[in-house]
């Protein structure tokens, strides 16, 4: 397969995509059929120029289905990496071995079901421009836990998630849309422990920022403007508006809910995610995985990763329930959207060398809340074709009866 058309003329109308073009073009050949992988293989994307020439001078870039959504940028000898996406950080390389004889081939490690897709490779070198279409089907594959009756299941088309982790109830069988996703998938047998620990995260009073206020089951947070009057605390955060949870984490993988609840708006500002237990408390800083804090953020109307620089998440709609998946062996943290299964964004190659780590929360804005919600392994994702029901807001001093916070 090759192409080298000009702007206007892409097959699915992303005309915007090409730049202006000289008078000669350069022909770039892929694949007449799909690529095929597995989940979790490494694969590579062929594409050549015709005839051969030397590729090492040019600007290529291997992008999906709009020039903002770059795969990997290779140009004069570099690997840019400052407008790649998130998503495939850390996961990809231009095969070097061949560029000499006009090879663009891209290597994408560790595959992701949300891999699965078009990818473009476009080359340009001064008046030159050509590109071409390589598709990429990535397929499922399903593996218990087993002897174990919490699975991890990557699955893909169906939910277009990473490796999202579902927890099914003793006994129950997997739904059919979860069957037809992962062909062979049964249930697991009854009173086996779950290699997934589903927990419940209460709140460190002793770490809460005097403007959070707590309920009293220590589940919820809401945000006040005025401070409280608390007990002077080393381990108080007094600047930025966080709260840790009490659970302390060092080996294993964890998962817990969290909902925010209330009237959110473009103004609202939240976080959720995972630190150091010795994260720093005073004054202001960047919150970054360097700083030991690996956490989503919403301000201004969008939900960004803390990574440095900031990563805006493309999302349809912004969730309000969302898993924080703690993988301690593989040194990784997942954010999932609890409604749908999707996986929001996931860090990888955490630094965890100062453990533990702990639940880590944001809030400043007040008419919203973080609720830890029941996280116990009866709970069934939505994903999976089951309710996962939030239990009633406990009675607090604090909070009226529909979960608000009283004036």
């Amino acid at each position: 397969r090759h192409s080298a058309m000009g702007a206007g003329e892409w097959p699915w109308g992303r005309g915007d995509l090409s730049p202006q073009l000289g008078p000669r073009w350069l022909t770039v050949e892929g694949p007449e059929h799909p690529v095929t992988a597995t989940v979790g293989q490494d694969v590579v994307l062929p594409c050549h120029l015709s005839p051969q020439r030397d590729a090492r001078s040019l600007d290529v870039r291997w992008i999906r289905d709009h020039i903002s959504e770059t795969v990997h940028h290779y140009r004069n000898g570099e690997d840019l990496y400052r407008e790649q996406m998130g998503a495939y950080a850390g996961r990809t390389e231009l095969v070097r071995d061949g560029l000499s004889a006009g090879s663009l081939d891209l290597r994408i490690t560790g595959l992701r079901p949300s891999d699965d897709g078009r990818y473009v490779c476009t080359v340009e070198d001064a008046d030159d421009y050509g590109e071409t279409i390589v598709d990429l089907d990535v397929t499922g594959r399903c593996v218990l836990s087993c002897p174990l009756w919490i699975f991890s299941c990557p699955c893909w088309g169906i939910f277009r998630s990473q490796e999202v982790p579902h927890l099914l109830p003793r006994g129950a069988a997997p739904g059919p849309e979860l069957g037809k996703a992962c062909p062979g998938l049964s249930s697991a047998p009854d009173g086996l422990a779950p290699s997934v620990l589903a927990v419940t995260v209460t709140l460190d009073l002793d770490t809460a920022h005097p403007r959070l206020v707590l309920s009293d089951d220590h589940r919820r947070v809401r945000f006040q403007s005025e401070q409280q009057q608390l007990p002077y605390s080393l381990d108080r955060f007094d600047s930025w508006c966080c709260v840790l949870g009490h659970e302390e984490f060092e080996e294993g993988r964890h998962c817990w809910l969290v909902e925010v609840e209330g009237k959110m708006d473009k103004y609202s500002w939240w976080g959720v995610g995972v630190a150091w237990a010795s994260v720093t408390r005073t004054g202001f800083y960047k919150m970054t995985p360097e700083a030991g804090i690996w956490a989503v953020r919403y301000q201004q109307g969008q939900l960004k990763s803390l990574t440095l620089p900031r990563t805006p998440l493309s999302l349809s709609s912004i969730p309000t329930r969302i898993w924080v998946c703690l993988d301690c062996t593989q040194q990784q943290v997942s954010f999932i959207n609890a409604d749908n299964g999707i996986e929001i964004f996931k860090f990888t190659a955490a630094n965890f060398d100062k453990k533990p780590i702990r639940p880590w929360f944001l809030l400043w804005t007040e008419g919203i809340q973080l609720c830890m919600r029941d996280s116990n392994p009866h709970t069934t994702s939505t994903a999976l074709g089951s309710s996962c029901d939030s239990p009633a807001t406990p009675a607090s001093p604090l909070l009226d009866p529909s979960g608000a916070a009283q004036e």
